[in-house]
């Protein structure tokens, strides 16, 4: 089941009515209900599988509190991490155990393997319930002693097909504490939901036959249509993402749970620090909490050195965290890079432009532009099929070549409907944009509204791509 599909829609519907119905204590009940029934439709099996590893988190977290000794309580954390971490090994990199099993002679196992689907979600509910485990071992949170409240946490159904990844004492204690029947929340639930349907069925839509005939055929398009879709991926990827995850954050208002931010206007950053503090932020804060800062304290007797290699592990984790390929690698390779680089060069940077205040003054609009150049570059191999692909899409810019087919679709129609994505993402960082609105008589405001779903059934795209983020 799919954001996009009528089933959601009475589910949320069915789930809203039903909350507003049962006693604030069964709320828990109520929700976990729905977001069972929302994956089930999709997989029994896999839902399962998803019940599975819930009760490996709970039970682990409760050896570990009821643990005597630190050795009791190390050895509980080690089993329950490696039996979630070995389940999403064994479901996200099928295709590499195939490879590898054929390559050693098994050609049994070869098989079994390359018939494995991964379960949709899986990578954000066990790195929900990796968090949770580990937040209890270092004593930031008392385990869940009830299982069905427990059991909501990783299963909650706006978040489990893309996030965001919610940490468990924050989730809980919503979930905990008496719902309060909001109407502001739910409008601006709805607002959000809106506008993420605009981006993913309007503006990614637009964007994907630029984008997926020209990466099919680099080399019969002239070098600025291949460098206009390389842009053209980088929104669509962003509006495809981030209008999942306002959809997701809006359903969960809807229901009375407020889910942290995932996107904040990204490309307007200043270096590449700021930007992943910016992109699919509740990731970045996850690796950074759980990978780097661990590895960092590890490694603190290296210096500098151990500053990179905790940067490079954490990013090569960003990259095979999408998948096991050689671009993918490269993509987190790149990255890690970029932040070496940054890290390590800013401070005398800054000290250059305190010296220079005037060239100070052109830095805030030229350090946006190089970093989004930079980005676009590494997303050349987050959407090519492969790194020889990725060579022939840099290759067909870098020719300059004037022959060739131009940009296919209506880039006209898609460059607008980014334009008017981005001035809402303006609106929505300031506090001004939003009092307009609110100020507006309801009249008029909810025309605004039902004009905004017009122009999304008139304009919707959503044949033309595939949603992005969920194979993640």
């Amino acid at each position: 089941m799919l954001f996009t599909s009528a089933k959601f829609f009475v589910l949320l519907a069915a789930t809203v009515l039903a909350c507003s119905i049962v006693r604030p204590a069964r709320r828990h009940v109520v929700l976990l209900a729905a977001s069972y029934a929302f994956y089930g439709v999709w997989s029994m099996p896999y839902l399962l599988l998803l019940a599975g590893a819930t009760l490996v988190a709970y039970g682990t977290a409760r050896l570990i509190d009821a643990a005597r000794t630190d050795a009791e309580r190390r050895y509980a954390l080690v089993a329950g991490v490696l039996i979630l971490l070995a389940t999403l090994a064994a479901f996200k990199y099928s295709g590499l155990l195939a490879s590898l099993a054929f390559a050693a002679g098994s050609e049994h196992a070869a098989s079994v393997f390359s018939r494995i689907v991964m379960p949709l979600g899986i990578s954000y509910y066990t790195f929900k319930l990796l968090s949770y485990v580990l937040d209890v071992y270092w004593g930031k949170m008392e385990a869940e002693r009830n299982l069905t409240v427990f059991a909501l946490y990783p299963a909650f159904f706006p978040q489990i097909l893309s996030g965001p990844i919610q940490r468990a004492d924050d989730f809980l204690s919503q979930i905990k504490r008496p719902i309060v029947n909001d109407p502001d929340a739910i409008t601006s639930g709805l607002r959000l939901m809106l506008f993420g349907y605009f981006k993913m069925r309007v503006v990614a839509g637009l964007l994907a036959p630029i984008v997926n005939q020209t990466f099919a055929e680099p080399h019969v398009y002239s070098s600025w249509a291949v460098l206009v879709a390389s842009y053209a991926f980088v929104f669509q990827l962003y509006a495809d993402f981030s209008g999942l995850t306002d959809i997701a954050i809006g359903t969960g208002r809807i229901l009375g749970v407020e889910s942290p931010p995932n996107f904040n206007m990204p490309f307007t950053a200043p270096n590449m620090q700021a930007l992943w503090r910016r992109w699919h932020m509740t990731l970045t804060r996850w690796l950074a909490d759980y990978v780097f800062l661990p590895l960092r304290m590890a490694l603190r007797s290296w210096g500098t050195f151990g500053i990179a290699v905790a940067i490079t592990v954490n990013f090569i984790a960003i990259g095979l965290w999408h998948a096991a390929s050689w671009t993918f690698l490269a993509f987190g390779l790149l990255h890690a890079v970029y932040m070496c680089v940054s890290v390590f060069t800013l401070p005398r940077r800054d000290a250059f432009f305190a010296r220079y205040p005037a060239l100070a003054i052109g830095r805030r609009v030229w350090a946006p532009l190089v970093t989004f150049q930079l980005w676009t570059i590494s997303e050349i191999l987050f959407r090519a099929d492969s790194l020889s692909h990725a060579g022939t899409v840099i290759v067909s810019i870098l020719a300059f070549r004037t022959s060739g087919l131009g940009a296919p679709g209506s880039l006209a129609l898609a460059v607008s409907a980014v334009a008017i994505m981005e001035v809402v993402h303006w609106i929505q960082a300031r506090e001004q944009g939003l009092r307009i609105l609110h100020a507006m008589p309801i009249v008029p405001r909810w025309c605004l509204y039902y004009a905004c779903l017009f122009a999304i059934m008139i304009f919707d795209q959503q044949d033309s791509t595939g949603f992005i983020y969920v194979k993640f």
